[in-house]
């Protein structure tokens, strides 16, 4: 309180004394008794209500000095009268000093009971909940701020019974039931409730109640509490769907859905445990709830000790337990469980782990099997192995004797041949040159099979030497040998910078030869021939390809290309032995890669291939040297290499390919 407040409050004690004093003078004619105390008093009383105690002994004093002066005779004397008069000031005072104490008490219990109004209105209005109070009757009196947010009502609006209006259709019956038997002492509480909200939205309510009581027993006064509890039901109704969706869920496991507990003192239980237990255990989710060493009275003799240490180490480190283990079922006999779970130490030092415990004895016998079949798969394989290379032995050294001794006397037919055409020639009549024409040509074609055979079979048995290989190398030398094929032809050579790779350099120069011989004769009936060997990316792989522009092929006998004496043309149309493609193929494979062809007839013919050795980065946008350390450039001329002498290296003058104008 401040000193401005203070001094107003004392300066009321002399106001009102004054004021009495001033009324005694001005109203003692008309005044019939004489009574000049009375208007004093009231003063002192007016000062101790609205001063306090302390103005209103300062009013009582004040009142003894102007009573004094002007009560009594002589008037404006200070001069005491009579024994009466002296008695009559000292009761005065005395009084007037009571009156103060009683009404600076009672100035005190009503600030305080304002205190307390305004403390429980803060309150009861910073508390989330309804906060009410109702009459006997049940009639509200007060509502807290909560009430008209809620609501969107006017704190003016008396409430009264505006309540029941709120109430969702479907409720109020039953509230208004229950409200009633609780005004008539006859009930304990209220049901939840759906109130609506000022926008139209019902809300699930819960309230508590409390009865002020007279002596008698009567009620005066209700007091209580309306609490919202849509989140709380909304979550309880989640939960309980979730319970239930898990119930559900371990009820149609397959395996054992389970919590198993490992106590402080080592004693140990299963407080939740899915049906499965059934066919796991051969028990009941009750027989292990607070005990759970049935179970590992179950467990095979063998396998107690390791699932003991297994659990106890996983409690030590808070790891995730997994283990294999047998179980004597009462039922189906002996059975493997495979358990799988994540534990969590509890406050109490004891440890919870949440898993499943599954029937793995299928799994089991189905191993026991595929092993089975595994070992005689291997045995199987290991004999139709040798078995093959048996034969692959034989069919080589068949290869090699054939091979061998076709040779002698295809040398004789071929050399009595060409004697015959020198020494006889001229006699012999045009059939018979024909004739011998076309033996000497057999010969010829009989040895080249002959020799293609032998390679064929050298190279199934022929080792990788794997090196790096920059590709255009191997290109190059088999175009070398190729020149004489390219006399006097007209080809546009296409050859990209086609990188390096992990390979072997001698079979890459034969199955380029290979590749680029076959572009080479199947478009010698163009007037040019375009032949292009190039280097791309196709699915994520890295592809070389070789294409032409000659009599091509139908996509349909595609898969025949590549089969030791497929031709897909004709001997008369183009010569060949049908062992060079499977030669390509052969090679590719032993790389561990593929190849594969595209064509159409009289459109050309692609191949391509690729294999794991191939580099997927160039190094060099330059086109490749023709020999390591030489450089060499695309030029027209007849197809031979020229070379200079540089600093004592003979160096390629020019690469020239043949045919390019």
């Amino acid at each position: 309180m401040n000193q401005q407040t203070v001094l107003l409050r004392y300066s009321l004690a002399f106001l009102t004394v004054l004021s009495a004093g001033a009324l005694r003078l001005g109203l003692e004619p008309l005044l019939a008794l004489d009574a000049p105390f009375l208007l004093f008093f009231l003063a002192i009383l007016l000062t101790a209500r609205y001063g306090g105690s302390g103005p209103g002994y300062l009013a009582t004093a004040f009142s003894v000095v102007v009573l004094g002066s002007l009560g009594l005779e002589p008037r404006f004397s200070l001069h005491m009268g009579s024994l009466a008069d002296f008695v009559n000031l000292g009761l005065f005072a005395a009084g007037g000093t009571v009156a103060s104490i009683v009404c600076g008490q009672l100035r005190e219990a009503f600030a305080e009971s304002v205190r307390e109004e305004a403390r429980f209105r803060l309150i009861s209005n910073s508390v989330p909940q309804f906060l009410w109070t109702a009459g006997p009757d049940g009639v509200y009196d007060f509502m807290n701020s909560r009430w008209f947010e809620y609501t969107g009502m006017e704190p003016a609006q008396p409430i009264g019974l505006t309540w029941r209006p709120l109430i969702h259709p479907d409720d109020l019956e039953g509230v208004s039931d229950d409200w009633d038997q609780l005004l008539a002492c006859r009930g304990s509480r209220i049901r939840d409730f759906r109130l609506r909200r000022s926008d139209g939205e019902y809300h699930w309510f819960e309230t508590r109640t409390a009865a002020a009581r007279d002596l008698g027993g009567r009620v005066v006064k209700w007091f209580g509490s309306t609490v919202d509890i849509q989140a709380t039901r909304e979550l309880r109704d989640k939960s309980r769907m979730e319970a239930e969706r898990f119930e559900q869920i371990a009820r149609s496991a397959p395996g054992l859905i389970c919590q198993f507990l490992l106590r402080p003192d080592g004693t140990s239980a299963m407080p939740f445990a899915s049906p499965a237990i059934r066919d796991i255990f051969g028990l009941e989710p009750e027989d292990v709830k607070e005990d759970a060493s049935r179970l590992f009275e179950l467990v095979h003799p063998d396998d107690v000790e390791a699932l003991h240490l297994s659990i106890a180490e996983s409690a030590q480190s808070i790891a995730i337990w997994q283990r294999e283990f047998r179980v004597n079922h009462p039922v189906k006999g002996l059975i493997w469980v495979l358990g799988r779970s994540s534990p969590v130490r509890e406050p109490s030092g004891a440890v919870s782990w949440f898993g499943i415990l599954s029937d793995v004895s299928a799994g089991r016998k189905a191993e026991q099997e595929i092993h089975a079949l595994n070992t005689g798969l291997e045995r199987h394989v290991k004999e139709r192995t040798a078995q093959l290379e048996e034969v692959n032995q034989e069919l080589e050294s068949f290869c090699y004797t054939v091979s061998h001794d076709l040779r002698a006397p295809l040398r004789h037919i071929a050399g009595f041949a060409n004697i015959l055409a020198e020494e006889h020639g001229p006699e012999m009549s045009a059939l018979a040159r024909s004739r011998l024409k076309n033996l000497q040509s057999g010969a010829q074609n009989m040895g080249t099979l002959i020799d293609d055979l032998l390679r064929f079979a050298t190279l199934g048995r022929q080792s990788i030497a794997s090196r790096t290989v920059l590709l255009n190398l191997p290109v190059d030398a088999a175009l070398e040998r190729l020149t004489p094929q390219c006399h006097e032809r007209k080809i546009d050579w296409r050859i990209q910078n086609l990188g390096c790779a992990e390979c072997d350099g001698g079979m890459m120069r034969l199955l380029f030869g290979e590749l680029l011989g076959n572009a080479i004769k199947y478009s010698r009936n163009r007037e040019l021939a375009v032949i292009e060997v190039a280097r791309m990316e196709l699915g994520g792989e890295t592809v070389i390809s070789v294409r032409d522009n000659g009599a091509g092929f139908e996509m349909e006998y595609a898969g025949k290309l590549f089969g030791v004496f497929q031709r897909l043309h004709k001997t008369a149309d183009f010569e060949g032995t049908g062992i060079g493609l499977a030669t390509v193929k052969r090679i590719i494979h032993k790389h561990g890669g593929r190849v594969w062809a595209q064509g159409e007839v009289d459109r050309g013919a692609t191949f391509f291939f690729t294999f794991p050795g191939i580099r997927s980065v160039l190094d060099s946008d330059l086109p490749a040297p023709l020999l390591p350390g030489f450089d060499y450039a695309i030029a027209g001329g007849s197809g031979s290499v020229s070379a200079t002498e540089d600093e004592g290296q003979t160096k390629p003058e020019a690469y020239r390919v043949p045919g390019r104008e």
